[in-house]
């Protein structure tokens, strides 16, 4: 598959969940136990951890349960979705008619609802703290009045659920603070598309004198591609800036995985070497 160069999300020309209502209408197999995840729209962010992710180990793994990931404006097209699930989670979705409508008919089928939720955003008295890390300003320049809203209907989405499920246990014991439902850890993940691209580059790197490499790093964002980098085809390499060597990051997947406590993140990065001369010691 060739990559495309048109936007930095759209890595691949045809992104793997790029599917029609009725295909995935039918990974929701009878005789099974059918749960339904819900997203606002496809990207790579939390879409691809949280839904297609999810998915696609239910669907490859279980003989007793089978998932579909579907979308808000889904709805536009079949009005009686939760008649095909027996569990419906809400993926970070914010709280809107659509939403309510949703969970109201799973109350009436009598199905459990579940909210799916991987950033600390769901308490309003830290909205300033998160708007300052984002270094989005919280004068009325910024974008303090947009987090608020955020925050609130998303809150305001978990008020009404039966349950939560999110990435990390600092995350969980956050959520069990403030709310008053079950909140259990699944951990972020690689879908079968990132191990066979991380293969393909693992074999590349060991056959080329011009090494690419996976990484995973616990950083403050801001310095993630700035500390020491593990051996690599037997090179052991240092460097305290990227681009002083020429590295450049592969636009596969750069951005946060997961929470990994106050302060921190858990990246994975992936690095192509782009010197002119011997690797940097």
């Amino acid at each position: 598959m060739s990559v495309a160069v048109s936007s930095p999300y759209q890595v691949l020309e045809t992104m793997p969940w790029q599917r029609s209502l009725v295909e995935r209408l039918r990974d929701l197999r009878a005789g099974t136990k059918r749960i339904g995840y819900i997203y606002e729209k496809a990207e790579s962010g939390t879409f691809r951890y949280r839904c297609y992710n999810m998915v696609q180990a239910i669907n490859h793994t279980s003989t007793d349960t089978s998932a579909g990931y579907f979308f808000l404006y889904d709805l536009q097209s079949i009005d009686n979705l939760v008649s095909h699930l027996d569990v419906l989670v809400l993926v970070r979705v914010r709280y809107d008619s659509h939403v309510d409508r949703l969970v109201r008919q799973a109350r009436l089928k009598g199905i459990p609802v579940l909210y799916d939720l991987d950033d600390h955003i769901f308490d309003l008295e830290a909205t300033p703290l998160l708007v300052s890390s984002l270094n989005q300003g919280l004068s009325r320049y910024g974008r303090i009045e947009k987090w608020v809203g955020v925050v609130g209907r998303i809150r305001e989405s978990l008020d009404i659920v039966d349950g939560v499920i999110t990435t990390t246990a600092f995350l969980q014991s956050e959520l069990v603070s403030a709310l008053d439902i079950p909140v259990e850890v699944i951990p972020n993940f690689l879908n079968d598309e990132q191990w066979s691209i991380q293969r393909s580059f693992v074999t590349k790197s060991c056959s080329q004198t011009t090494p690419s490499l996976g990484i995973s790093l616990a950083l403050p964002p801001t310095t993630a591609t700035t500390r020491s980098l593990p051996t690599v085809c037997g090179q052991c390499w240092r460097t305290t800036q990227t681009r002083r060597f020429g590295l450049r990051a592969f636009s596969m997947y750069q951005s946060p995985l997961q929470s990994s406590g106050p302060g921190l993140s858990a990246y994975h990065l992936w690095i192509s070497l782009a010197c002119s001369g011997p690797l940097p010691r």
